[in-house]
């Protein structure tokens, strides 16, 4: 975790500072929503297993949401943890699982033509490179 914060500090600085090219931010917001998209897959992927850490694990999902101040108790709580039974729990998570994969996969394709389109890396007048002797 403290990985991904580090990770995700660094990337904002960019993006707040100024420091990325016009064309490769759209790109580089789609790989931070990917990051965010493929944390929720792994989250709902991993509450389905049925086991006592998935369920530990489902509940602190569950504190967290109910945590969120506007939206929290009456939206979050509805939308994607149900009416409580084992049996609507295990639905909504296998139906935000799926969704998420696939909005995963679309994302996927969308960033990786983006990189084809902008080349992965700037060129040296692009990026104002000089090499020195």
């Amino acid at each position: 975790m403290r990985d991904d914060s580090t990770c995700l500090h660094t990337h904002v600085q960019e993006l707040l500072h100024g420091r990325l090219q016009e064309a490769r931010q759209l790109q580089w917001i789609t790989g931070v929503i990917l990051l965010l998209l493929t944390v929720g897959v792994g989250y709902f992927g991993y509450s389905m297993t049925g086991d006592v850490l998935s369920v530990d694990a489902t509940d602190v999902g569950r504190g967290i949401a109910l945590s969120v101040p506007v939206i929290g108790p009456p939206w979050l709580e509805n939308v994607f943890f149900g009416n409580g039974t084992t049996t609507g729990l295990f639905i909504r998570m296998l139906g935000w699982h799926i969704i998420l994969a696939a909005l995963v996969g679309l994302l996927f394709g969308f960033h990786f033509f983006m990189a084809e389109a902008n080349g992965m890396m700037p060129s040296n007048k692009e990026s104002k490179y000089r090499h020195l002797p």
